[in-house]
């Protein structure tokens, strides 16, 4: 504090000028009301006080922009869980539709044996292989949801990444 009385007073604010602007002529200031027009008055301390609220400014667009990559972040880890998820569910389907392929296909191979020795019509025959063809596209449909379901973790684990390094690569 006396560094910058000091500074006041070698630097100088003429006494006449603060008394012109604190109180009609002929009033006497006092050392505080002084310092306070000086400081009012300078240029170096308004522009700090504006260097004050622009870092204010930005730190406030920065706190943003770090809540923001949090979002991305959490974001981009749901989408792997959800993708996930969708592959453990196609497997499950996958599973599920394997065993009606197998007893189909034991069906439809002992109709065809049958049918050779003339023991069947040929319409179970035909309701057999319907069957199982029926159960052979189910499960090349589980496959396909299946490499979908991995195609789409790949890509939200690039999404992951992609926030991640975002994250890190950010000047904090």
């Amino acid at each position: 504090m006396s560094v910058l009385l000091l500074a006041l007073f070698w630097a100088g604010v003429p006494a006449a000028r603060c008394q012109q602007e604190a109180r009609p002529t002929g009033e006497v200031l006092t050392l505080d009301e002084a310092i306070n027009i000086a400081l009012r008055d300078n240029r170096s301390i308004k522009n700090a006080r504006l260097g004050v609220e622009v870092a204010q400014a930005d730190l406030n667009t920065a706190q943003i922009g770090l809540g923001n990559l949090q979002n991305d972040i959490a974001s981009a880890r749901i989408g792997v869980e959800t993708a996930s998820d969708d592959v453990r569910n196609a497997e499950a389907g996958i599973e599920a539709v394997s065993a009606d392929v197998e007893r189909t296909t034991q069906e439809r191979s002992r109709q065809e044996n049958l049918f050779k020795e003339a023991a069947t019509t040929k319409q179970r025959l035909e309701v057999a292989t319907a069957d199982y063809e029926r159960a052979a596209a189910t499960l090349k449909a589980r496959q396909l949801d299946r490499s979908k379901a991995q195609a789409l973790v790949r890509v939200r684990q690039q999404d992951l990444s992609k926030a991640q390094t975002s994250f890190r690569s950010s000047s904090w």
